[in-house]
């Protein structure tokens, strides 16, 4: 439980922003991260979810009802917006209920 609720460094943040899985031309500024954001990419990155494949992860999000847009690259484009965003920090989330464990 104390993973769910550790907060992200700006170190684990910019890991995350420039992890393989996603697009290169997120221009995402570290200040719009509050609190909730940083708690999810922490989670999110310690939970291996970022390295399995994306159709997996696409399907898993679509599931929830969540937009994410890809790239011609394969890659996840990030959304500026700020509750899309949340949203799709729902990750460990949508994993949890599709049953696919990490």
């Amino acid at each position: 439980m104390k993973s769910y609720y550790s907060t992200a460094t700006t170190e684990t943040i910019d890991t995350f922003l420039t992890h393989s899985l996603f697009d290169d031309s997120n221009t995402i500024p570290k200040e719009n991260f509050d609190q909730s954001m940083k708690n999810k990419i922490y989670s999110v990155s310690n939970s291996g979810i970022l390295n399995r494949d994306i159709d997996i992860i696409v399907t898993s999000v679509h599931d929830m009802g969540i937009e994410i847009d890809i790239t011609s690259e394969r890659r996840i484009k990030l959304p500026n917006d700020k509750v899309k965003l949340k949203a799709l920090l729902q990750l460990r989330i949508a994993f949890i209920r599709t049953k696919i464990f990490y």
